[in-house]
Order: structure tokens, then sequence, then C-alpha cells
């Protein structure tokens, strides 16, 4: 499967891990805030951002060069991407064998919108893109390679695994104390990504000598 989207999981997984933007708490609930600007200023400092590619119908390197208009709704992300494909082969399937034919290079501009729900059972955030409209396409296959990139998005559900909330520790007197957290939803809003916490609290007594 091709991991498109691996960009928003690295922006999320890098709030997540620091532990910032930790709101506020109501009835043993956190919930912890990353706010849309916050976002977009993150993801325009990880471009250029090379994607791997995972297919049995498209091979090469493939690059997000742009992402703009990056705005978030309720339970959506939309977003206008500029993407660069270079040592592009379009696999095929003949008699059972596979070919790959060489197809070049790529550009492709489209807009998207991703709606986003929260999977409890998985603990995990699921992306849906939704292409709307393919602004430009220039590649050296007549249009089948970016015919082949957006079959590989569009309508594909894309998880995004955002348990991995380290967790905080302190000191008080002689005591330890470490809070973990328990994810139990997760929404996009046009405020940011949100995220609801459960926090379990332990403390263990220090020895001295």
């Amino acid at each position: 499967m091709f991991r498109f989207f691996q960009i928003f999981v690295l922006v999320f997984a890098l709030f997540i891990n620091s532990g910032s933007c930790l709101a506020s708490s109501a009835q043993d609930r956190v919930i912890l805030t990353v706010p849309e600007a916050v976002i977009t200023e993150t993801v325009r400092e990880l471009l250029p951002f090379d994607l791997d590619t995972d297919s049995d119908t498209l091979s090469g390197t493939i690059t997000v060069i742009d992402v703009k208009n990056l705005q978030l709704g309720n339970n959506l992300i939309s977003c206008k991407l500029h993407l660069l494909g270079k040592h592009l082969s379009i696999i095929t399937k003949i008699a059972g064998h596979s070919i790959k034919l060489r197809a070049g290079e790529m550009e492709l501009d489209f807009s998207t919108d991703i709606a986003t729900r929260f999977d409890k059972k998985q603990n995990k955030l699921i992306l849906t893109p939704q292409i709307r409209s393919i602004s430009q396409s220039r590649d050296q296959a007549d249009g089948q390679l970016g015919k082949t990139l957006v079959s590989l998005i569009d309508h594909q559900e894309f998880p995004v695994d955002l348990n991995k909330m380290k967790p905080i520790n302190a000191k008080a007197g002689n005591k330890n104390i470490r809070i973990n957290f328990d994810l139990i939803d997760a929404k996009i809003t046009p405020e940011g990504l949100q995220l609801y916490l459960i926090p379990k609290i332990s403390s263990q007594t220090r020895t001295t000598g």
C-alpha cells in the first residue's frame, strides 16, 4: 500500500511524543490540542518530503514538493498538494508475470478533502482522502502515471497510530510521580487536532543512601 499520508502521521507523532499543548482537564479527562497554525508551520518545515511506495502497480520515488491551503474543519482536512515523481515505473501483470514499464518523471497538482474518524477499537485516527480536482498533471506516460497515483489514494483508508503519548515523570518530596495516558478519542476541529486522554497516576517512594 502506498503510504501517502506519512507526512500527517509524522506531524501528529511529533506533538504526541513531545507532550506539549496540554490544555485542560475536566472530569478526569485531559485534552491535548495541536493548533491548526502549528500543524501548518510544521508541515512547511518538513518539506520537501519523500514518500515510500509500497504498491503492486507503481514503483519509484515520489516527493511532496508543496502543501498549500491546509485547512482543518469538523473531522476534515483540506489541502492542495504538489507531487514530483522520478524513476517511475508502472507495474502490470501479463500471464501471471509482473512486468515493469518505465514511465520516467511526473508532476501532479491536486486538491483533496481528507475525512477523519477515530476507531476506538484500534485506537487510531482513520484518514480517508477524496480527490476533489486535479489542477495540473505532467508525465511521460500520457497521463497514466497520474491516474495510477490517484487510484492509490482516492477513497482509501490510512490509519494513524496516535497512542504513543510518552508518560510524564515528576518529583514531589521523596516520591517519583509517573503519569500515563490512555487515549479515548481524537477529533479534527477548526481549532486543531484534539486528543482526549485519561491520566493514570502512580507514585513510588525514592530510597536514599
